[in-house]
């Protein structure tokens, strides 16, 4: 499959651009984003080794979102953000457009600290294993 890395992660994008997740109010944006916003997730897709799956296009990975938010008013919102994460995300499996699907495990939420590059936000990784079968 030529566009396994592409329909992976318009699989995973996907999810962040319905109407139920932009009603959430939780600003997203992709992996390489360097911005001002004081609240917001970077989403990070690591398409690691072929799945042991023997379909062609198969794939295994992570996804690693970062959580960003103010930095002095604790980690429940970090919290609330990573339990929105998982409501979905956790077990769920996404079509990819009748090539296939992606489907993620269990969620990891750990908590870093300041942000080395914005002393004003605390930042918390949340990751999630996946898998991408293709056709």
């Amino acid at each position: 499959m030529a566009d396994k890395y592409a329909s992976l992660s318009k699989s995973i994008y996907d999810v962040f651009a319905t109407s139920a997740w932009t009603a959430e109010n939780i600003t997203t944006y992709p992996e390489n984003f360097t911005g001002t916003a004081t609240e917001y997730i970077r989403v990070a897709i690591l398409a690691s080794r072929e799945s042991n799956d023997q379909r062609l296009g198969s794939v295994a990975g992570q996804m690693i979102i970062d959580i960003f938010i103010p930095a002095g008013g604790g980690t429940s919102r970090t919290s609330q953000i990573a339990d929105k994460l998982d409501q979905y995300l956790v077990g769920k499996t996404l079509p990819v457009s009748g090539k296939g699907n992606t489907q993620f495990g269990d969620s990891n939420l750990i908590n870093l600290g300041i942000d080395k590059d914005n002393t004003s936000l605390y930042r918390s990784s949340y990751s999630i294993p996946f898998n991408y079968f293709g056709v």
